[in-house]
């Protein structure tokens, strides 16, 4: 079971949240910091030198004060990460735990392209300033009836005490029809104060035949018609646009709108004029490449994607990394140097860059004169492997020297990828195989199962959900809450004989289960 309280904008509610643990410990927050003896990426390779840190902008020169000297020792330093596809953060939900992963991993930016606004607005103050993360958000996405996310937000929000599937229009998607519709909403969209806003085509050359259909429900996004109206009218606000888009034809109609970005690689191949014309009209293209997003009847996405991704880059589009998986934005790194002919120094400079996509107004993403002084330092070079982004011996953000807690990384970080991309049965095998050599360095504890669980029921994976609820009920047989978690994902899937089973069984653990008593109740059973 995992529940989520809604949250209001009144003092005593913003006072219950989680409080961010200490993660950032301004050492050389103001004044002038030297920083000697690293060998600093300039965009294609390492030069041995020293910079400065004033006031937390970079300095090649600085003849004032300097009020602390940092030996790097010859190690390598790079721009941080960031993720350009996120959903995390969106809730508050493990925020403390969170940042500290991002910021553990070297990510330090991130855009959350899809939140429930009454429960992410009062989490935005905490991912701002130079201790956090930060994030820019789209709040609310914007689709059809019954377009894509409705589907997912809707078993959402079952999740959610006292929350039903209609609660979640304008608070997580805004449905609009039309450009009259778009006129009447526009207050509503603006009001919640998005940083952008994420629009959503599905197979947008099917609009018409798809609108009326229930087989394609979450499967149908706006017209193009209405995504051209909400363009206009979203830059007449100053708002950029970012689009999630499935097929060819939705990238060109993204396009041909004048969106800002595009939120997805196509999962069909694109021609070399559409790489041109994103390339002219300036837009942003998330990667992508290890999204959940389902792709049955595509027979080998890394074809498609290699081809797209070759596209692009020789058009000269901008590209970003971004994962919209759970996964880490050098995950999605490492998948796009697999998939795409580019050299590291290339990739670096492409990861270092997200960071500038996300926050168009600031200077980050490089190690240059006058951007924020922001890096990793590493204790190997990624220019031989770019795994050794991963030995990360310190992080620095606006001048900021970060202290993070050691903590084992989340199971759902090692077994989420296997299992998005092969299935449940996959993932497990491999947690088996390092738990029996004594290799595991996740934390495999009953939560942490239980949070892989949910991220696979979020996104619509619900046997592989019911096969990770189960392997956890085989090894905590005894709590209360893996067999509530377990009997919600068979409820999802619609097998109310296993449904009543389980809650049944969480409720004999635990006789004060509330949430199973009303679940019990909802499916006409007794406890």
């Amino acid at each position: 079971m995992r529940s989520y309280r809604p949250i209001k904008n009144d003092i005593c509610q913003f006072a219950a949240l989680v409080v961010l643990a200490l993660v950032a410990l301004p050492l050389f927050a103001h004044g002038a910091t030297v920083f000697e003896h690293g060998a600093w990426f300039d965009g294609k390779k390492f030069v041995q030198g020293t910079w400065y840190s004033v006031d937390g902008k970079l300095r090649q020169v600085w003849e004032g004060k300097v009020d602390a000297r940092l030996d790097l020792e010859g190690k390598y330093i790079v721009p941080p990460l960031a993720e350009g596809h996120t959903h995390d953060f969106s809730t508050g939900t493990n925020l403390e735990r969170d940042v500290r992963r991002y910021l553990r991993s070297g990510i330090f930016y991130a855009k959350n392209m899809n939140s429930i606004i009454r429960l992410s607005e009062p989490v935005r103050p905490r991912l701002t300033g130079a201790e956090s993360v930060e994030v820019t958000w789209a709040n609310a996405g914007i689709t059809a009836t019954g377009g894509h996310p409705v589907q997912i937000f809707n078993s959402v929000s079952r999740q959610i005490p006292g929350w039903q599937p209609s609660d979640m229009e304008g608070e997580a998607y805004f449905i609009v029809d039309s450009t009259e519709e778009l006129e009447r909403k526009w207050p509503a969209i603006v009001a919640s104060r998005p940083d952008f806003l994420k629009a959503y085509l599905e197979t947008s050359e099917e609009h018409a035949k798809r609108g009326g259909d229930p087989a394609y429900f979450g499967r149908r996004g706006l017209s193009p018609a209405v995504l051209t109206a909400l363009v206009e009218r979203a830059h007449g606000a100053g708002l950029p646009v970012s689009v999630h888009v499935r097929s060819a034809a939705d990238f060109r109609t993204a396009v041909a709108a004048g969106a800002n970005e595009i939120a997805h690689l196509p999962l069909e191949k694109l021609t070399e004029r559409d790489a041109v014309a994103a390339a002219k009209n300036g837009v942003t293209v998330v990667t992508t490449t290890l999204s959940h997003r389902p792709t049955d009847g595509i027979a080998d996405l890394d074809v498609i994607h290699a081809h797209n991704l070759r596209l692009l880059y020789e058009a000269g589009v901008r590209l970003s990394i971004g994962t919209d998986s759970g996964q880490t934005a050098l995950d999605e790194i490492l998948n796009v140097a697999r998939l795409m002919p580019v050299s590291r120094p290339e990739l670096l400079r492409i990861a270092g860059e997200t960071a500038q996509a996300i926050f168009p107004g600031r200077k980050l993403g490089r190690l240059s004169e006058g951007y924020e002084a922001s890096f990793l330092v590493l204790n190997a070079s990624p220019l031989e492997d770019l795994q050794n982004l991963r030995t990360i011996s310190m992080r620095v953000k606006q001048g900021h020297l970060l202290s993070i807690d050691a903590e084992k990384p989340l199971i759902g970080e090692l077994l989420a990828p296997i299992i998005m991309k092969e299935n449940a049965a996959a993932g497990l095998r491999l947690y088996e195989h390092q738990r029996a050599a004594a290799t595991l360095v996740h934390d495999d504890s009953e939560a942490s199962f239980n949070q892989l669980g949910y991220l696979l029921l979020n996104h619509d994976r619900i046997d592989d959900a019911i096969a990770v609820f189960a392997f956890n009920t085989s090894r905590f047989p005894s709590s209360a809450n893996t067999w509530d978690s377990l009997a919600e994902a068979w409820m999802k899937k619609g097998n109310r004989e296993k449904a009543v089973e389980f809650y049944r069984k969480s409720l004999e653990l635990n006789p004060h289960n509330k949430n199973a008593e009303e679940k019990l109740r909802v499916l006409g059973a007794k406890g």
